[in-house]
């Protein structure tokens, strides 16, 4: 498979890192940022580890490189052991937790050994979204990068703040640069709406069944994925949910089915939502107001990554932050949820806001979306 014309955002940072360094970059989502060590891996004939957070999308990552004539593998060690001496363009993807338990036991001599050319951290803001009660070893990995020193890194999103990107800069070894900026699927219509937790399905099914195309609805907990599928009757639309929850068969047959149009709605937590790059996407529903406001862009970045039209629609109200605020008490947590309501209770676009708050006002665009209250 040969690669396709690259834009100048994936020249730029190709150029960047053939000398050694670290780069943070932050580009949309859908516009093909794994190509850029995609690129490199091959062309370079480099091995690379990709740090990556979820299994769903380390799946997709696989099938992606070996389509490049990549040898790529998920937490394979022997197999990869093996292949040390010969020089050959290689994937190795794992998740923090598997990185950082190869990190404190003796198979740490063997990543070590492998020396990989470029050390991949996809979906970063994770690192500011997540940490102390969540998946706490996603917080360790700069201190993994202090202590191995690789030469190049590469630190992906499509959502990091600029107080996180200035805050991931400054703590990476030198030298390190950011280049990159947020932006929305330019033909996104977005419908922002306050509504009573008592109204939500009966607006959400009328708003589901005036959408074409399959779509997503988030929801904040495994349990309301999984009631919502049944509560929200869209009557002959196939549906079902999927969470981390679910045995990894089970989240493989429903990925199928999504893409194999065995599936017209899903019901869905985060699992579903990072880095997953299926463009077919009409449309996303969140059924309540998600933790912070990269979960709501990234949210929002999964519709119309094709460059067509997509929909999406917010439904929330004070209660949703109420149930939050108890559901998760740490520091970060709440300010995160004080972020998000300070943007939702914003009389302007919502869609404009979110580019203001990862680009700042002066590179905002001026954008339109539906604010309304359920009545």
């Amino acid at each position: 498979m040969l690669f396709p014309n690259l834009r100048p955002f994936q020249l730029e940072a190709i150029n960047r890192l053939k000398d050694p360094g670290h780069l943070v970059c932050l580009a949309g989502t859908g516009s093909g940022k794994s190509l850029i060590y995609q690129y490199l891996t091959r062309k370079s004939r480099w091995r690379t580890l990709l740090i990556t957070p979820l299994t769903a999308l380390a799946r997709q990552q696989k099938e992606r490189a070996i389509q490049f004539g990549i040898e790529a593998h998920i937490n394979e060690i022997p197999k990869l052991l093996s292949l040390q001496a010969r020089r050959k363009p290689e994937l190795w993807i794992m998740s923090p937790e598997r990185l950082m338990h190869l990190h404190s036991h003796a198979a740490t001599s063997s990543l070590q050994g492998w020396r990989p050319d470029l050390v991949v951290i996809d979906e970063c803001h994770c690192l500011f979204e997540w940490g102390e009660t969540f998946r706490p070893h996603y917080g360790k990995i700069l201190d993994w990068i202090e202590t191995t020193q690789p030469s190049r890194s590469l630190w992906l999103s499509a959502t990091l703040a600029p107080q996180d990107r200035e805050k991931l800069v400054k703590k990476l070894p030198k030298p390190s640069h950011f280049m990159g900026g947020f932006a929305l699927p330019e033909k996104l219509h977005l419908d922002v709406l306050r509504c009573q937790r008592v109204l939500r399905p009966s607006v959400a099914r009328d708003w589901i069944q005036d959408r074409p195309g399959k779509g997503l609805v988030f929801c904040l907990t495994r349990d309301s994925a999984a009631n919502l599928t049944d509560l929200l009757n869209t009557s002959q639309l196939r549906r079902t949910y999927y969470h981390a929850g679910l045995a990894r068969e089970e989240r493989m047959e429903i990925e199928r089915r999504f893409l194999e149009e065995g599936i017209d709605v899903l019901f869905t937590t985060s699992a579903f939502a990072m880095g997953l790059d299926f463009d077919f996407v009409s449309w996303v529903l969140l059924y309540e107001a998600p933790w912070s406001i990269t979960s709501l862009a990234q949210y929002l970045g999964r519709t119309a990554r094709n460059g067509g039209v997509g929909h999406a629609a917010v439904l929330w109200s004070d209660e949703d932050f109420q149930r939050m605020s108890w559901m998760n008490r740490t520091e970060r947590g709440k300010r995160h949820l004080g972020e998000l309501y300070e943007l939702l209770h914003t009389s302007e676009s919502k869609a404009q806001a979110l580019e203001s708050y990862f680009n700042g006002p002066s590179l905002a665009k001026q954008r339109h979306d539906t604010i309304d209250v359920c009545s």
